[in-house]
């Protein structure tokens, strides 16, 4: 097997050329590689997604393990399948190959592009929004930034994400056919099973002398590739504090002229916007929260950390019940990566310490004899069902009122990356309006009170007018927001439909607290600064329940039907799925 080194110097050679290829070219290798993922060879390999399920410390064959093997699968497919797809229309004629047609201004420097759906997802739509001027609408495709000189025979190196298997592919997916780069990617420590299934997707990239991998060796195996003279760039889906060490070591070795960009998380806020809201408004408030926070065991870059209230609301204390009985109601995963556990009691015990009333364990409750069994049983890799440990489950931590003496924004002035939800609240919200969201609560979620701009939520009642809404998201200096819905719906959008995913600009070219620059873009519009995500009124159910989620056998039955080719095929392979 050749070393890290050999294969720099193989993807250096085919750089230039690489740089050179037309969108036409590049659509037929995203043709070779969906029909790779048409087959079951990539699903097999090396029988990864046992592994990648045990990784999270769930059992993979209990029933819940099925289901969570179905539900990656599904992530890891549609990631893939979103993107080619979008890789091919970028090369289409018209209107499929155009710029986006659907935009509105919505002010003197800010031009939003959309609404548009995002492919599979059902009732929810995107607008890109673009930082551009009165007359310049006819300067919006501009090159990708930073881009890899095409005749610098450079490399860019990813480095993958150790907590969603899809996102490190997709990163490299990214780097080559929107950047037009040349991909060493190096596996993340705890994922080097993803090696077999990229060897046998990326196989069309990798004869083309285009993508090689190598799996992790350390860290200072990883620093020397870093520093390779041959690596013009570094991208990585991370921690700040990686990211952080990465462009140190590349810093220390004289490598001036090297980029790192990076995506690298944040506290993630969700604001509730005051005024009249349903019981049904409530709960699918606290529904959308609890949702957040749970998935993956608090283990994602995007995982709600901050729910930030207005003293005044006069159903402050309805929703905190309406959130605390979603927390009871939702089931709880494993809190698996790394110190995360102990950050969350780390957390939960300076709350503590402060009072006890600071610091609230919210344990799914027990089955009682006689109910029904569970929506969900995920199982522990050591040990029993999911609840063994406390520090599984989510704590409410009540950091008090900002700008007060007895506030604490420990919990929030970081990435806490466990299932752990602080409590801020904002003077004000008295009455519905009257200025809350303007100038109370965007300027708070936007200073460095609050750690990272990669994803805010707005959650607002129907009784709220949607004008003001509308003012705070113009205001928002995030890279995702989301309106009465989780941010975590721009990633689809980005692979997709052209979206950006990671840090607000301001964050970006500053302290680069969520990472520097974004992925997506694919249009290439000029300036793009964040995606806008919106359903419906708050009383329509949220898209994602995380106590029902779909059986296996129909996550499977998607997949099969999505990578298909044809409507036959997918029909057949649908009913092979769902009669075996």
């Amino acid at each position: 097997m050749a070393t890290a080194a050999q294969y720099l110097q193989e993807l250096a050679e085919h750089q230039p050329e690489w740089a050179k290829t037309t969108p036409e070219e590049k659509a037929a290798v995203a043709k070779e590689i969906l029909a790779i993922l048409n087959t079951d060879e990539w699903v097999k390999a090396d029988y990864w997604f046992e592994e990648d399920v045990k990784v999270t410390q769930i059992d993979p064959f209990a029933p819940s393990g099925a289901d969570q093997l179905a539900g990656n699968r599904y992530l890891f497919a549609s990631a893939f399948k979103d993107f080619l797809d979008l890789v091919i229309r970028l090369a289409s004629p018209p209107p499929k190959g155009s710029l986006p047609t659907v935009k509105r201004r919505v002010n003197e420097t800010t031009m939003a592009y959309g609404p548009s759906p995002i492919g599979p997802v059902p009732g929810i739509t995107f607008e890109l929004w673009c930082t551009q001027k009165e007359g310049e609408e006819g300067q919006e495709t501009v090159k990708p930034t930073p881009a890899v000189d095409a005749s610098s025979g450079k490399v860019t190196v990813v480095l993958g994400a150790g907590n969603q298997s899809m996102l490190g592919a997709v990163d490299a997916l990214n780097c080559v056919f929107l950047d037009g780069e040349c991909v060493l990617f190096k596996h993340h420590p705890l994922k080097p099973h993803l090696a077999a299934p990229m060897q046998t997707l990326f196989a069309p990239l990798i004869a083309r002398g285009v993508y090689r991998q190598v799996v992790d060796s350390g860290r200072q195996a990883a620093t020397e590739l870093c520093c390779h003279p041959l690596v013009r760039r570094v991208h990585l889906t991370g921690s700040q504090a990686t990211a952080q060490a990465v462009e140190a070591a590349m810093k220390a070795a004289k490598k001036e002229k090297s980029v790192v960009t990076s995506e690298a998380g944040g506290a993630s806020p969700w604001i509730l916007t005051p005024g009249r809201y349903t019981p049904v408004e409530l709960t699918h408030a606290a529904r959308l929260i609890v949702t957040a926070k749970k998935n993956n065991g608090g283990c994602n870059c995007i995982s709600a950390q901050v729910v930030v209230l207005a003293a005044g609301w006069a159903q402050k204390e309805d929703f905190l019940t309406a959130l605390r009985a979603e927390l009871q109601r939702q089931p709880t995963c494993p809190s698996w990566y790394p110190n995360a556990r102990t950050r969350r009691r780390k957390l939960f015990q300076h709350y503590a310490a402060l009072s006890p009333v600071r610091a609230e364990a919210a344990r799914t409750k027990r089955v009682q004899p006689g109910d029904p069994p569970p929506p969900l049983e995920h199982v522990l890799k050591l040990g029993g069902g999911a609840g063994d440990s406390e520090d599984d489950h989510p704590c409410l931590l009540f950091c008090g009122q900002y700008g007060t003496k007895d506030y604490d924004g420990t919990a929030v002035q970081t990435e806490a990356f466990c299932p752990a939800l602080a409590i801020v609240e904002l003077p004000g919200g008295e009455e519905a309006g009257a200025g809350y969201l303007l100038d109370v609560a965007v300027p708070f979620v936007n200073s460095d009170a609050v750690f990272g701009s990669l994803a805010c939520s707005v959650v607002a009642p129907k009784a709220v007018q949607t004008e003001e809404v509308e003012a705070a998201v113009g205001k928002l200096q995030y890279g995702c927001v989301g309106v009465n819905t989780w941010a975590v719906w721009a990633f689809p959008a980005m692979v997709n439909g052209g979206a950006i995913w990671g840090a607000h600009r301001t964050d970006s070219e500053k302290k680069g607290e969520s990472g520097r620059g974004v992925c997506g873009n694919a249009w290439r519009l000029r300036n793009p600064e964040k995606t806008v995500l919106r359903v419906g009124p708050l009383s329509t159910p949220p898209a994602i329940d995380h106590a029902k989620p779909p059986p296996g056998i129909v996550m499977d039955a998607i997949v099969a039907g999505r990578t298909s080719q044809s409507f036959m095929e997918g029909f057949v392979r649908v009913m092979r799925v769902l009669l075996s």
